[in-house]
């Protein structure tokens, strides 16, 4: 019964078929009351910001920081090129000496946990390449070991 219920339910005509619009062109952008606010605020835009300028320039600071804000993008912080000497010794003699300058104070604290963090992740990347290269030389020498057995029972 529940099964027939399903079908039939299934089987009935829909109004809207699936995966289709039942209206495609929708509502035209700018209809609405939000839209006739946005066209009289877009209308008045050049006395607004006549007035802005008008206010920061005669001291006010909010009218000011406006239009900063709006106009200058804000200006993130970029760190010099440093040039350091890389050990090809060891990822620790590396660390080591990147925290020494550090201690030194010849580089910045953040900037050397960035160094350190950069040699540890380089450091994982060799160990991985090296342990890829040592797996296809065993494959490689255990499928020359498995050519030899089968050429010995033939």
């Amino acid at each position: 019964m529940v099964k027939e219920l399903k079908e039939q339910a299934d089987n009935r005509g829909h109004l809207f078929k699936k995966g289709i619009s039942g209206n495609p062109l929708g509502r035209p952008r700018g209809v609405g009351k939000i839209g006739e606010l946005r066209q009289q605020i877009a209308d008045a835009l050049p006395e607004i910001v006549d007035r802005l300028v008008s206010s920061a320039k005669n001291g006010d600071v909010q009218s000011a920081r406006l239009l900063i804000d709006k106009v200058i993008p804000n200006v993130r912080p970029q760190s010099l090129p440093i040039n350091f000497e890389v050990a090809e010794e060891s990822f620790y003699v590396n660390s080591a000496a990147i925290l020494s300058a550090a201690m030194r104070g010849e580089l910045p604290l953040e900037e050397a946990s960035d160094f350190i963090s950069a040699v540890n992740n380089y450091s994982k990347l060799t160990e991985f390449h090296e342990l890829e290269g040592r797996l296809l030389r065993l494959e490689k020498i255990s499928m020359e070991g498995c050519h030899e057995k089968v050429s010995e029972k033939d």
